[in-house]
């Protein structure tokens, strides 16, 4: 390791929780996870990580424009912290993670509001730079806002995207639409499983529902056979985040959050712990004010509010290690939100709640998180 993450990992060592080093500043918090920021990267969107690499992803829009149209594809050395600059693109474009790789979903333009333009083209990471290869036209015709968070997953050459009242399966060769699932109502997110063989949906709108419900179904992804389904009491839609043997939906409840695990094939709810419900460290069945994210990174589930982050068992919820956020009334909290794991460390981008704006961070989470060297 070279770089910034070398000189976290001899600060950690030297037990230097606030230090400048190598042009960083590593900051401790309340139970001293110590982190330091990745210099010259701010206001990224979305950032992922290539699996089984240590390269990550991310669309760099400029600060000066409120509303900024272009954006350009930086690429994310995760072992030395070192940054390559790719081609501009736009900034409302999607980086997802297609089995083991990763493409870039891209409107063919933004409308003066903000809002994508269709059609949608698909375009594979090639190589080991940010170089981008030719545009994939793609058939499908869904929703052109909104973040695709559960198109993780390449099943049968393909990743479900979500339509106005279902979901489709969209080669990632040709752009054809390979399958469809016909639903009762529309999909605020998709996401399959890791071995591909479970679709899970969010329904939201359905007739009858319950007044702000939402409805999550589980789909066979051979037969769309409806397997199972769970309504949660939300406010907005929750957010699908599949696990091995189970699936993870966060959500809004009002000015508070939460989350549920259930179990694959069948969707039975495992019961949280008793916690306190405003919990600094966020846990699984606590309340969290504007509710918390789930990721799944290096084995363990990652669970991030805006007071603080914690690592949990994927399949049960229990916690392992937990952080609560630095922070003061005048800049809020110093928080960061994670998207990858690499050689015991996990990167994030912070600045989530005070400037400056969506940098990326990596910190070094305690032993108790389970991530050994080079994991992912």
């Amino acid at each position: 390791m070279g770089g910034p993450v070398a000189a976290l990992a001899a600060a950690v060592v030297a037990g230097l929780a606030s230090s400048a080093v190598a042009g960083t500043v590593i900051v401790p918090t309340s139970h001293n996870w110590a982190w330091a920021r990745l210099a010259g990267l701010q206001s990224v969107l979305a950032p992922v990580a290539a699996p089984g690499t240590p390269y990550a992803y991310a669309v760099q829009v400029p600060l000066t424009s409120p509303t900024p149209r272009e954006g350009r594809l930086v690429r994310v050395d995760l072992a030395t912290g070192q940054l390559a600059n790719g081609p501009e693109v736009l900034s409302t474009s999607h980086l997802l993670v297609v089995g083991r790789a990763v493409a870039l979903l891209s409107p063919t333009a933004i409308a003066p509001n903000g809002v994508p333009q269709g059609p949608y083209s698909l375009r594979m990471l090639i190589g080991r730079g940010a170089s981008l290869g030719p545009p994939i036209r793609l058939a499908w015709a869904g929703p052109m806002g909104g973040l695709l968070s559960g198109a993780t997953s390449l099943t049968a050459g393909g990743i479900w995207l979500p339509t106005a009242k279902g979901a489709q399966l969209v080669s990632v060769t040709s752009g054809a639409v390979l399958r469809t699932l016909n639903l009762r109502a529309g999909v605020s997110d998709v996401a399959a499983s890791p071995d591909g063989s479970l679709v899970y949906v969010s329904l939201d709108g359905l007739a009858g529902q319950s007044s702000g419900g939402t409805v999550i179904e589980e789909i066979d992804a051979s037969s769309g056979r409806l397997l199972a389904q769970q309504e949660v009491k939300t406010t907005g839609w929750a957010a699908l985040t599949p696990v091995p043997g189970a699936v993870w939906a966060s959500y809004r409840t009002g000015m508070a959050g939460s989350a549920n695990l259930y179990l694959a094939r069948g969707l039975a709810l495992v019961a949280g712990p008793s916690v306190g419900q405003f919990s600094p460290v966020p846990r699984y069945g606590s309340d969290q004010i504007q509710g918390f994210s789930v990721s799944y990174l290096g084995g363990a589930l990652w669970l991030q509010s805006g007071s603080g982050a914690s690592c949990s068992s994927p399949s049960t919820g229990r916690l392992r290690a937990g952080v609560v956020f630095a922070g003061n009334e005048k800049t809020g909290s110093d928080g960061w939100a994670p998207f990858a794991t690499w050689d015991g460390l996990v990167y994030a981008v912070a600045g989530i709640f005070s400037a400056p704006s969506n940098g990326i961070v990596v910190v070094r989470p305690p032993a108790a998180c389970g991530l050994g060297r080079a994991a992912l």
